[in-house]
């Protein structure tokens, strides 16, 4: 093949350059990536969202649902049922946001379907009684207990679909880390905006004498607040659908590799003309168990030889269709792939890579840790440290010092996540740069653990809150090095997942999500009874210590890259 001598010139100039790309020796779009700040904080404001809602919500939702008359034990339990529904479902979801064909993008619809989800919880669970009362089906403790489950489950699925869209947008891995950074810095201001408004007294505010008390103002204030995020976010995320690929006679385990390696295309790259085989110039996508279809269409079918199609007539495809990979002539089909996808996804759960399985155990005390202080630092604050009950009468003076306990608590779990905010957005990249990942991670769930037990022993609440900002290194570390490891892994399969199935970064993530939902189910199963026997809340801090100390040790058996 004879070759232009433009070609071989140098490219340092933008003529030269330019030449090049012409004559195809290099793409037009390997450069150099400039960082949107922007753009960065744009893509990633519903994790924003989510996290303010999930901090201010939860800060609420323990005295709420005691003061309810919920026991520790029905409350740890509660508080377990929403993650058991999401370890379940988000692998179904991660598998199918990896796959999702709409024309809005692949990570976006979950995001939507979610987001509502998350917006009608927060809404339930103030105004549980006088939907209750409205509606004359359904107890009002009920009604609480299953939006503070809805509240629980929406705001941990809807991570994965926001993790999933950063290396869906930016494609480089200096791209990745910066995208992975931002997330982690939105999540701590979105904690530090959540708790600081828990920390408000609202009652005494023409909002809060608007809704009804403090709880139904925040609450109603935080479904506003998601609801602008969540529209602006789907905005500014362009995704680009998933294209499908040609016909071809390759087997499933092909197939699947095809889509778990997409990336973003470029225009018309997979637009094909017809042949002279009688093919059309359409798109094929994998539908179920290596079954072809022509986007959902009854544009071919299926013969038993799984090698040969037959044309039919093209129909327009819905959204729902292209949503669910839904293939045509089974009204079924989309039922028969969730049983195959919870199947397959429990099955790859315990099939996991090694580096992904030791860096999943890591991630599993480490969270646990950090949700047993998360999740029960206002109650600890407002039992042990000032001394209230929340079970008393709402007259009584033991039920107000619960009260402001909380709101003290609250500033503490703020000054928990402006640190992390900090440390991610200034002084992490810097420390990994200098002393590596591992080193960064250690350094992080070291300061978190020694803080949790500088809270067991002391009762002065300046140095109770201190306790609180220095472990926010460790939700620091936690939010941004595994899930960085996650891309860094996905990028050299044959180096670390060489002896494993081909597998969607969506999917892994998903993994290391199953470690956040397991970290709260777990605990659910004992932490209850243990607080009942001891009958002190301080119970919590210590659990939360011994958690961190574990993820110290299981940190030393994770691979991390250079």
């Amino acid at each position: 093949m004879k070759m232009d001598k433009s070609c071989l010139l140098p490219i340092h100039d933008s003529t030269s350059r330019n030449a090049a790309v012409k004559c195809g020796n290099i793409d037009s779009i390997i450069t150099k990536p400039s960082i949107n700040c922007l753009k960065l904080a744009g893509i990633n404001l519903l994790a924003f969202g989510l996290e303010l809602c999930a901090s201010a919500g939860f800060t609420y939702i323990p005295p709420i649902l005691l003061k309810h008359g919920f026991t520790d034990k029905s409350l740890t339990i509660i508080l377990g049922i929403g993650p058991f529904i999401s370890l379940v479902l988000v692998p179904i979801i991660g598998h199918w946001s990896d796959r999702c064909q709409s024309r809005f993008g692949r990570r976006r619809p979950f995001m939507l379907a979610l987001g509502i989800i998350m917006i009608f919880s927060l809404l339930i669970i103030p105004f549980s009684q006088e939907i209750c009362t409205y509606s004359g089906f359904l107890n009002p403790s009920l009604g609480l207990a299953a939006g503070v489950v809805l509240l629980d489950f929406s705001s941990q699925a809807l991570m994965n679909p926001c993790k999933a869209l950063i290396p869906d947008i930016f494609h480089s891995l200096e791209e990745q880390n910066s995208g992975f950074t931002t997330y982690s810095c939105m999540l701590s201001l979105g904690g530090c905006l959540g708790y600081f408004i828990t920390s408000l007294n609202w009652s005494s505010t023409f909002i809060g004498s608007y809704f009804g008390g403090q709880e139904k103002a925040v609450f109603s204030l935080l479904a506003v607040l998601l609801l602008i995020l969540l529209i602006v976010n789907l905005s500014v995320a362009h995704e680009k659908p998933l294209e499908e690929r040609t016909p071809s006679y390759l087997s499933g385990a092909n197939v699947d590799k095809n889509f778990n390696d997409f990336k973003p295309p470029r225009s018309n790259e997979y637009n094909f003309e017809n042949t002279n085989k009688g093919l059309p110039s359409s798109k094929w996508s994998k539908v179920i168990n290596g079954f072809k279809c022509h986007a959902g269409t009854n544009a071919f079918k299926v013969d038993k030889n799984c090698g040969t199609f037959a044309q039919s007539s093209l129909l327009p495809e819905s959204s729902f269709q292209r949503l669910f990979l839904k293939h045509e002539g089974y009204g079924f089909s989309w039922l028969l792939q969730t049983k195959n996808i919870f199947k397959d996804s429990f099955k790859e759960f315990f099939s996991m890579p090694p580096v992904l399985f030791h860096l999943f155990i890591a991630c599993l005390f480490g969270w646990m840790g950090i949700m047993c202080h998360d999740m029960y630092y206002t109650d600890f604050v407002g039992q042990v440290i000032y001394g209230g009950n929340p079970q008393a009468s709402k007259e009584s003076v033991a039920f107000r010092l619960y009260d402001d306990g909380v709101r003290m608590g609250s500033w503490g779990l703020l000054l928990h996540c402006l640190s992390a905010a900090v440390y991610a957005a200034f002084l992490q990249e810097k420390l990994i740069y200098r002393f590596g990942k591992s080193n960064t991670y250690l350094f992080g769930m070291i300061c978190f653990t020694l803080s949790l037990l500088g809270t067991v022993m002391t009762e002065s609440i300046v140095l109770v809150n201190l306790f609180s900002a220095l472990s926010g290194l460790g939700s620091a570390a936690i939010t941004t090095v595994p899930y960085a490891l996650i891309t860094e892994y996905y990028s050299k399969k044959e180096v670390y997942y060489h002896n494993s199935k081909h597998r969607g970064v969506g999917e892994d993530m998903a993994v290391l999500d199953s470690a956040v939902f397991l970290s709260q189910i777990i605990p659910s199963l004992f932490l209850g009874y243990i607080v009942e026997y001891t009958k002190n809340s301080i119970t919590y801090m210590l659990v939360a210590a011994f958690c961190g100390c574990a993820a110290c040790y299981f940190s030393y058996f994770v691979t991390f890259t250079s």
